[in-house]
């Protein structure tokens, strides 16, 4: 029985020295690596969409607002065809040599804005609101 007490003694004084050597350890620590400063920031750590800001983007509408603008890129009312798009180019060409002629035409001193197509008799061959309504020549 005094073996037992002997063994139970020395057990406790080996237990009580590793306890002594980790919480050294742990002192040596600082502890703001395991112990959170603001519960907060911990929380905001883990969880996925808490602390973004307001305005930001989300991934989802992001890809929403894609899919829109595909779906308007290849909408058959949006399109225009290459031989409209190339009319309206030649058209658009054929106006701004008639522009530039006439404004060689005229005498230097008596140079208008030059963009003023009714008073210089040019008529758009392709009426704005047309023109517009076809997807304005741009090319998507």
């Amino acid at each position: 029985s005094s073996l037992l007490a002997a063994m139970g003694t020395a057990c406790e004084q080996r237990l009580m020295q590793h306890s002594a050597y980790l919480d050294e350890i742990i002192g040596m620590v600082p502890a703001t690596f395991y112990v959170p400063t603001n519960p907060e920031e911990l929380s905001k750590r883990f969880q996925k969409h808490v602390g973004k800001p307001a305005g930001a983007v989300s991934k989802h509408q992001h890809k929403l607002e894609a899919t829109e603008r595909r779906r308007a890129k290849l909408d058959p009312s949006n399109h225009v065809g290459a031989v409209e798009l190339a009319a309206a180019n030649a058209d658009a060409e054929e106006r701004e040599d008639a522009e530039f002629r006439l404004r060689e035409a005229r005498p230097s001193g008596t140079q208008g804005d030059g963009g003023d197509d009714a008073a210089a008799g040019l008529a758009p061959s392709m009426p704005l609101a047309d023109f517009a309504q076809r997807g304005g020549g741009s090319q998507q």
